[in-house]
């Protein structure tokens, strides 16, 4: 038996017990803070979902356009896209329109572009893709 200064009685058993209740707790603490995600990553993870789901919304955006224009069909094997982030000088996505008001604020969005052998459309759009403006086209 061990009697500590507070007058508590405790077996060799108890104090094994105790001990190892005590082990495994800090064991289980230190294991989730090495594989638990921090904020940080978590963070980075969501911005990393929200980019990809953009990525999908702004290419199929594009892609209907450059259909509609051609009447080449999206599922079209010999279409290529490339999708270029960028942060455009203005609200009207650096192609402003007869009658459109624009203002010099930085605009996240994408360049967005789409070949199929000899047609080459160049898109810019606004980060969400729910404005798709055609630059230009050979």
């Amino acid at each position: 038996m061990l009697t500590n200064k507070k007058g508590l009685t405790m077996n060799q058993n108890s104090l094994t017990k105790l001990s190892k209740v005590i082990l495994t707790t800090l064991s289980i603490a230190f294991t989730t803070s090495l594989f638990s995600p921090t904020l940080g990553q978590l963070s980075e993870e969501l911005n990393n979902n929200i980019v990809n789901e953009n990525i999908e919304v702004v290419s199929q955006a594009a892609l209907q356009d450059f259909s509609q224009r051609t009447g080449i069909e999206i599922s079209n094997p010999d279409i290529d896209i490339l999708i270029d982030y960028q942060e455009w000088s203005n609200s009207c996505l650096e192609l402003k329109e007869a009658g459109e008001e624009c203002f010099d604020i930085i605009t996240p969005g994408w360049r967005v572009v789409v070949d199929k052998a000899e047609e080459r459309f160049v898109y810019h759009t606004n980060n969400n893709g729910s404005i798709v403006k055609l630059k230009k086209f050979n």
